[in-house]
């Protein structure tokens, strides 16, 4: 029994690899060989391919990278869905080229049963649409689709799907979604062994599926968040916190060292409400010199003490996004995870334990429902006066959460809205309750000729 695995391509007007990495289908893989399945993975969006990196070589072509391996992906323009027409951006597919894909294809397919695909954001589900296109000229056999798109919105999930030859759709995590998708393509006799482990405490993502050095992986010490913020999915899909055990965190690390990787990135959604913090803090300061340590997820700096800022620079952690949003009254109303106070507490906190400026950044959010410009230039003054960096993130009404519901109930989103609208990029350009394209870009300015200074 053989099953490909396949991280789709990104379609959208803007991509940036900051750590990402199709996590949930490498834990379908180790779920898979725990099972006795033989698995292969083809990722669209894999930047460290040695076949693109020569295609890229021959063709002249050199994409921006940092020194923890984060960068730029490759990408290629496409025609873009009809509705998208009146956007004034370019439409890319990012990942790898075409006749890359093609050959990996012909290599990988030899002998397989059956293709799980994964899906991310809900507004990159034309990658979904795009893949399928390559892959159903090289092959008939069942595919079967997951993700954060289909657990978002399943419904538009199975219209994709019946449009672009997908076989089946599976909503769900873990042991539940593969034995879903073992059960539709025949193989129950494989189910036998799923409910003697767990999934996420006893397995590790299969990072070695790759089959060549990464120099980052993405690590994950919990699952979900106890907070309940009305424009975050994360209560929908995961539910409240669930922490993985110290030993099979540090056995996860001890995985992705063996493979070669030097950085980390740990994109907990609560990573500092683990319960065992402590002792997790201090078993990775063990590997501070074989190991760059990222947050870069937004910790709630509410839970962030001096002995936690020291521990964390102890144990090696160079870079620490901390989760402002926005600044005032819609801290409250959005669910009240942090006040300008805490924000300034933690900055302090952490910069007596020796951060730099350079490893303390913060996420702010652009276009929040109700979030006014001045909103938005307070946070961004309250990062400059604490001396830190900030990225700006446009806000996107995401299927189901407090803020989606609530927009649809006042008429101020479409019901059948087409989730390629509510691409973040894209929605200033047509949504008239939120802030225009020449707000945003004003305040994005501003952020630059602070940078430049």
């Amino acid at each position: 029994m053989k099953i490909l695995l396949i991280n789709p391509w990104i379609c959208d007007v803007a991509a940036y690899d900051f750590w990402m990495k199709p996590l949930g289908i490498l834990y379908v893989g180790a779920i898979l060989e725990r099972l006795g399945v033989e698995v292969e993975l083809i990722d669209l969006t894999d930047r460290f391919l040695p076949e693109l990196r020569i295609y890229l070589n021959k063709k002249g072509i050199r994409l921006r990278e940092t020194p923890f391996g984060s960068g730029k992906f490759y990408s290629e323009e496409i025609e873009k869905p009809a509705f998208l027409s009146a956007i004034p951006r370019r439409f890319k597919r990012y990942g790898l080229p075409v006749e890359i894909v093609n050959r990996l294809l012909l290599r990988k397919l030899k002998d397989a049963d059956a293709v799980f695909m994964t899906s991310g954001m809900t507004y990159w589900y034309w990658g979904i649409i795009e893949t399928m296109k390559v892959l159903r000229a090289h092959t008939n056999i069942p595919v079967v689709l997951g993700g954060i798109y289909v657990n978002l919105i399943k419904e538009h999930a199975e219209k994709t799907a019946k449009e672009s030859g997908i076989n089946h759709v599976v909503k769900g995590h873990g042991i539940d979604a593969v034995s879903e998708a073992l059960r539709f393509i025949g193989r129950n006799d494989l189910l036998v062994k799923s409910g003697s482990f767990d999934w996420f405490e006893d397995t590790s993502p299969a990072y070695h599926l790759y089959e060549h050095p990464l120099p980052y992986a993405v690590l994950l010490a919990s699952i979900g968040c106890n907070f309940r913020c009305t424009y975050c999915s994360t209560p929908r899909l995961w539910g409240g916190l669930r922490s993985k055990s110290v030993d099979s965190v540090i056995r996860d690390l001890e995985k992705v060292l063996e493979l070669g990787v030097e950085t980390v990135a740990f994109y907990d959604d609560a990573f500092l409400l683990h319960p065992q913090l402590n002792e997790l803090l201090e078993r990775l300061r063990r590997y501070r010199d074989r190991v760059n340590f990222m947050l870069p997820n937004g910790i709630h700096a509410r839970f962030l003490d001096s002995s936690i800022a020291r521990a964390l620079k102890e144990a090696g952690f160079r870079l620490v996004y901390l989760g402002l949003e926005t600044s005032g009254r819609l801290q409250k109303t959005t669910g009240g995870k942090v006040t300008d106070e805490e924000f300034c507490r933690a900055v302090k906190l952490l910069k007596e334990a020796g951060f730099e400026r350079k490893e303390l950044k913060a996420y702010i959010m652009i276009n929040l429902p109700g979030q006014t410009k001045e909103d938005v230039e307070n946070a961004v003054k309250l990062c400059e006066k604490l001396d830190i960096g900030y990225s700006l993130n446009e806000y996107t009404p995401i299927p189901g959460t407090p803020d989606w519901v609530k927009l649809q109930q006042k008429g101020d989103l479409p019901k059948n809205v087409d989730p390629l609208l509510l691409n973040n990029s894209i929605l200033p350009y047509w949504w008239k309750k939120g802030m225009d394209v020449q707000t945003i870009e004003s305040l994005k300015a501003r952020k630059s000729l602070s940078t430049k200074r």
